[in-house]
């Protein structure tokens, strides 16, 4: 189980690296290592060599493959320091992103926006603009079903590694993309479990909801 951790994602990514038991420096190549360290891998939507370079040696991405790298981190219990000042819209686009909802091409076309700047909002760089923010709404209303199924299928890869315990509790999890009316204020668009980017679940548990 991953001791959560607060600080920079490049801190994160350090006790990740060091307490997820998956063994990324290599040091146990055996078969189930190897296979573990490979699901994890399929999550993020990278190859082997790439998962070795992260968690063995810090090399942190960028672009949308940062996005999913902290929605990981986060999802094991993580708080990162990125991710604290987004808005509830910046929160639901990262997230749809990193669970593959919608690609980031797809999402600057609707949005009429360069790709740039979907990753800056995604990434925290730069909030939309309140117009952006209703658009951002509108695109990923009907999306819900489909993110809350993805995230079902990333808990269950992650519990069955150890990497988080059960829904015994009630914790923070993964904010649920329920877009409201444009009338709707940000902060009302997701439940109180929803005010940090991709903080799915702490190690403590998650929501049987999901």
């Amino acid at each position: 189980m991953i001791t959560s951790a607060t600080g920079s994602t490049s801190f994160c990514l350090d006790r990740f690296s060091e307490g997820a038991g998956l063994d990324f420096r290599g040091r146990n190549n055996s078969r189930a290592k190897q296979k573990a360290r490979n699901r994890v891998c399929h999550l993020l939507g990278i190859g082997s060599s790439a998962g070795h370079r992260w968690f063995a040696f810090g090399i942190m991405p960028n672009g949308l493959r940062l996005i999913k790298f902290r929605y990981l981190l986060e999802f094991v219990g993580c708080t990162l320091d990125e991710t604290q000042n987004l808005t509830a819209e910046q929160r639901m686009l990262a997230s749809h992103l990193a669970l593959s909802v919608i690609t980031p091409k797809h999402a600057a076309e609707v949005l009429k926006v360069s790709s740039d700047t979907l990753m800056n909002w995604a990434t925290g760089r730069s909030p939309p603009n309140k117009d952006h923010a209703r658009a951002i709404r509108r695109l990923l209303k009907p999306l819900t079903k489909e993110a809350k199924k993805k995230r079902r299928s990333w808990r269950r890869t992650l519990m069955s590694l150890n990497l988080i315990s059960g829904p015994k509790t009630r914790s923070k999890e993964q904010p649920v993309a329920t877009p409201a009316l444009e009338s709707t204020p940000p902060d009302a668009l997701c439940d109180e479990s929803d005010r940090v980017l991709v903080h799915v679940g702490a190690a403590t548990g998650l929501d049987d909801r999901l």
